[in-house]
């Protein structure tokens, strides 16, 4: 598996450092805290040079901890046809893009996203979704390609 690139926590990651809830060990926890969306691998790996980063993302991703920041492009292939598939993928990507870059002072959106029942409650929270990420800097400087990412997932 490869894991280069950047990851964010799942809602499984978050309980978790909340929580404690999975009872993780010490060196996948930090390096899970440390998760932040804007890190990528690489840089993870710098701040742990004595850990096996590699093995523990890969772990936390296997695990439902940590899933890849990432939508299809696109030149890439289209969203899968399935409905529910497209909605959990739309559903995983507004919450990890907005708990990535505003964090715990959109928990009450992100509890929002999580009860909503279907793609149509997604496209109504757009407006809410795009306002979440205009809170922090680096969501307003990459909200026009996150923009696209969801768009291919929720028209």
């Amino acid at each position: 598996m490869a894991i280069a690139g950047v990851y964010v926590k799942t809602p499984k990651g978050i309980e978790e450092v909340s929580q404690r809830t999975h009872g993780l060990g010490q060196r996948a926890r930090r390096i899970l805290i440390m998760v932040d969306g804007k890190r990528d691998a690489d840089q993870l790996g710098g701040l742990f040079p004595a850990e096996d980063v590699a093995g523990i993302l890969a772990s936390l991703v296997g695990d439902g901890f940590l899933t890849p920041l990432e939508a299809p492009k696109a030149d890439q292939a289209p969203p899968p046809p399935d409905d529910e598939k497209r909605f959990q993928m739309a559903r995983n990507f507004m919450m990890n893009t907005v708990n990535a870059f505003v964090g715990i002072a959109a928990s009450s959106f992100i509890s929002q996203l999580e009860n909503a029942p279907d793609l149509e409650s997604l496209r109504q929270r757009y407006a809410d979704w795009q306002a979440a990420l205009r809170l922090s800097r680096d969501g307003r400087k990459q909200l026009p390609d996150l923009e696209k990412k969801l768009a291919a997932l929720i028209s």
